[in-house]
């Protein structure tokens, strides 16, 4: 399973290292580009390491709250009619018009912090994608 989500504000670093905690104890394999990937190098390598990611996953989970970003929609625009997508976001947060199109199913929660509320919706829809 490949997480996308922004990484540029604590918030989503620490939510996405959540998500990808609660995942792997499920027994998925998780890539996560902040954790997975090198951040900090080259910015085409960076590139190709994420893609890659993609290519090899089954899957993707986008975390579609707070900050929706370019690397976010593209990351979902590249996997479109290859993989299934799913996006958790919040109340507050809708998610765009174009993604929205390219995914199978979206999560509206009220509070992306409370995952112990939803975690049993998103994981039974992670089986049913998968």
């Amino acid at each position: 399973i490949f997480i996308t989500g922004t990484f540029r504000n604590e918030w989503n670093k620490e939510f996405n290292l959540h998500l990808a905690d609660i995942l792997e104890s499920k027994g998925w394999q998780i890539f996560l580009p902040q954790r997975d990937s090198e951040q900090l190098g080259n910015r085409k390598e960076t590139f190709l390491q994420d893609v890659a990611g993609i290519d090899q996953c089954k899957m993707i989970v986008a975390v579609g709250s707070r900050t929706q970003t370019a690397n976010w929609g593209f990351e979902i625009g590249y996997a479109y009619q290859k993989k299934p997508v799913i996006v958790i976001t919040d109340q507050e947060h809708p998610v765009e018009l174009m993604p929205e199109g390219a995914v199978n199913k979206i999560i509206v929660v009220k509070d992306l912090d409370a995952i112990d509320e939803y975690f049993e919706e998103l994981i039974e829809n992670v089986k049913k994608y998968l």
